[in-house]
């Protein structure tokens, strides 16, 4: 009954790094009253989304909706990036987004190789708790990989309370 939903999840979740940086940027945006810009974004990604959608659905199968997704997060990402860029010189972290990017490419393909055949053999009581204790092993991993980011941000968000 939820398989088709179980195969979307399972290959939009390697792009789900691009929907949390995106928000970020649009919490970015709207704290500097930038609505308009990012009503702009998302609008420019719906349309590039819907013609994806109907494109991969119609003609190739709803599996691939998550790739049209993925893309749809990319593209709000990059607009958002490229909007605060251009607009305040917004310097990205390359070595920061890539090594990311590869760690959670890592995580995925260790996941569908050992732990989605878990999943599909379980109940959903069971794939909750399994997705509950990769959801903490994750966060975990992010962590120790990113132990001097994470330094850096409890540091910064001190100095803001003071």
């Amino acid at each position: 009954k939820f398989i088709t939903s179980g195969l979307i999840l399972k290959y939009s979740i390697l792009f789900i790094v691009f929907n949390i940086l995106l928000q970020i940027n649009f919490h970015i945006l709207s704290s500097i009253w930038r609505v308009k810009e990012k009503m702009r974004i998302i609008s420019i990604a719906i349309f590039i989304n819907i013609i994806l959608n109907y494109v991969f659905i119609q003609y190739l199968w709803v599996g691939w909706a998550a790739l049209a997704t993925a893309i749809w997060w990319m593209n709000i990402y990059i607009m958002s990036e490229f909007y605060l860029w251009k607009t305040y010189r917004v310097k990205i972290d390359w070595i920061f987004t890539i090594k990311n990017i590869l760690l959670l490419l890592w995580l995925w393909i260790i996941s569908y190789i050992y732990i989605l055949p878990l999943l599909n053999l379980s109940n959903r009581w069971a794939s909750f708790i399994y997705m509950s204790i990769i959801t903490i092993l994750y966060m975990w991993i992010f962590w120790i990989f990113n132990y001097t980011e994470l330094q850096n941000f409890v540091r910064t968000v001190k100095n803001i309370k003071k």
